[in-house]
């Protein structure tokens, strides 16, 4: 029993986050908040075993996989800058002609993109919008 409690007790801590230096996010993450974020800074950044997660200073949320491709942002106040997916939210625009868009997420089939009109519009992997959901 004391081996299996042990065991666990070692499993929480290496799968837990970690604080990091920015400096030490891989170089592809560091171009990404530089490219599309140019007037915010990174105020936290974390490493688990599997992802990254970024918080900037206008609050903006980032989730990066291991390689460095972008599984989620999280605009919470801000919106999402324009030249992120430029493509995917290119189709969601034209669903939501004069709606900020406010959150993506990658989903395994395409795209999750909430905007700041409540809804959501999901996009597969072929650029097709499969649905459009008012969000209570």
């Amino acid at each position: 029993m004391k081996k299996l409690l042990f065991l666990g007790a070692i499993s929480c801590c290496l799968l837990a986050d970690t604080n990091i230096n920015p400096s030490e996010l891989p170089q592809n993450i560091q171009d990404f908040v530089k490219t599309h974020f140019t007037n915010e800074n990174i105020v936290k950044a974390e490493k688990d075993w599997d992802s990254y997660e970024i918080k900037l200073s206008n609050g903006t949320e980032l989730d990066f996989s291991k390689s460095g491709d972008i599984k989620e942002i999280d605009g919470k106040y801000s919106p999402i800058p324009d030249s992120i997916m430029q493509d995917v939210l290119k189709i969601a625009k034209e669903n939501q002609k004069n709606a900020k868009l406010m959150e993506i997420e990658k989903e395994w089939n395409g795209y999750k993109l909430k905007f700041n009109n409540n809804y959501k519009v999901y996009i597969d992997n072929n650029g097709t919008i499969t649905k459009t959901v008012l969000d209570d």
